[in-house]
């Protein structure tokens, strides 16, 4: 699949969270990061996996790795040059591929 795949670098957005506004790159360092998407609605899957992963942050964080999840408007600002959403059975457009290179 195309876009961003494991060992990728993204590029260094500059993203607004409910933590504070930064810079990927800053907020990634030396780090491994988790990135999620999912779409707004929150559907009992996506509220899951994300229970699930603010659940073991603290885990995450003792291995060095950081979660990050940049909402739909959010992808629409952050890849101006658009991006495919995976038809999924769910119907919810929260799978997105962008072209970073």
């Amino acid at each position: 699949m195309p876009g961003i795949t494991l060992g990728d670098t993204v590029p260094n957005l500059e993203v607004e969270t409910t933590h504070k506004n930064f810079k990927l790159h800053d907020y990634f360092a030396d780090s491994w990061t988790v990135l999620f998407s999912h779409p707004g609605d929150f559907t009992p899957v996506c509220t899951t996996e994300l229970g699930a992963m603010g659940k073991y942050a603290h885990e995450f964080e003792q291995r060095g790795v950081k979660l990050l999840a940049v909402s739909d408007e959010e992808a629409k600002k952050l890849f101006p040059q658009g991006f495919k959403t995976a038809e999924l059975p769910s119907k919810k457009g929260y799978l997105r591929v962008a072209d970073v290179s």
